[in-house]
């Protein structure tokens, strides 16, 4: 199974707060977001199954590059041609709940994903992007690795797997190495694709003031208290970084989201299938 997410863009060039982020520390650059996920493997026939919003975020302009029609449905593909949307959707092993904003997969025996569409409305000054969790079954002499870590169920070690540029470390296992030039994109509708750059600047918590950094640790520990979370050092690490070279905003962001990864994976799936029942009450796409 290959799973592959693209990164753009998102949020407001020329926003306030959260949505500016953190354009003045870094000179303009954009935060980046999934903006799309691909899947593709022996089950599905060498196919790729494409996920996105239904809004390509300019984030040059401010506005959907394309024309969305409003509250629109996630746009589904099978190599690169849009599937015809239902609630329930079955084939090659892939089964499929779609909603208004979000998509839960199986994933034949291999595990799951759940996508989170965020940015609902699509409105001119809408930006769009993807909270994506997935799940996968450790099957007897096979390996996961890749650019979210080597799932060995700590956290704390899959930072030291790359560097700043997000580029395998030499002393790994090249299994991981979660390079994707343009042409191997899965999801290619709605891109544009620009290779990354090895050498391009980065920001890391060493660059945060040590006033700023104590105050976004005070800020992430907070968060993490009322959300009920004790988190490990890279937790917190990765707390603070958010917030010292972002907005205070983000700590709440991460304690979900660390309070998310703790979660039975039956209990999330029940909680959102039930929520999107709700809003497949209404209309089908």
């Amino acid at each position: 199974v290959m799973i592959q997410a693209t990164y753009g863009a998102c949020g407001s060039k020329n926003g306030t707060g959260r949505q500016k982020w953190m354009s003045d520390r870094a000179k303009g650059i954009p935060p980046t977001c999934v903006l799309s996920v691909g899947v593709s493997g022996s089950f599905l026939g060498g196919q790729v199954l494409g996920i996105r919003p239904p809004c390509d975020w300019d984030w040059e302009n401010e506005r959907c590059a394309n024309s969305p029609d409003r509250n629109g449905w996630p746009i589904i593909t099978l190599d690169g041609k849009p599937m015809k949307l239902a609630k329930r959707m079955s084939f090659d092993g892939v089964e499929l709940d779609v909603a208004e904003w979000a998509v839960i997969a199986k994933l034949s025996e291999h595990g799951h994903m759940h996508l989170l569409m965020k940015g609902k409305g699509w409105a001119g000054i809408a930006n769009n992007y993807i909270d994506f969790n997935v799940k996968m079954h450790q099957r007897k002499g096979t390996v996961q690795c890749g650019h979210c870590g080597n799932f060995d169920g700590s956290c704390d070690d899959d930072r030291e797997m790359y560097d700043i540029h997000g580029q395998l470390k030499q002393d790994q296992d090249v299994f991981c190495k979660p390079d994707v030039t343009c042409n191997e994109l899965f999801v290619k509708e709605g891109t544009l694709c620009r290779e990354n750059t090895p050498g391009g600047a980065a920001l890391t918590l060493a660059d945060c003031p040590a006033d700023e950094k104590a105050a976004a640790k005070v800020r992430c520990e907070t968060a993490f208290s009322a959300k009920d979370v004790t988190p490990s050092q890279g937790q917190m690490d990765i707390c603070m970084e958010d917030v010292c070279l972002g907005t205070a905003a983000f700590a709440d962001d991460d304690a979900d989201e660390f309070r998310k990864v703790k979660e039975d994976e039956g209990d999330l799936t029940s909680s959102l299938t039930s929520n999107m029942e709700a809003s497949n009450s209404e209309e089908k796409p």
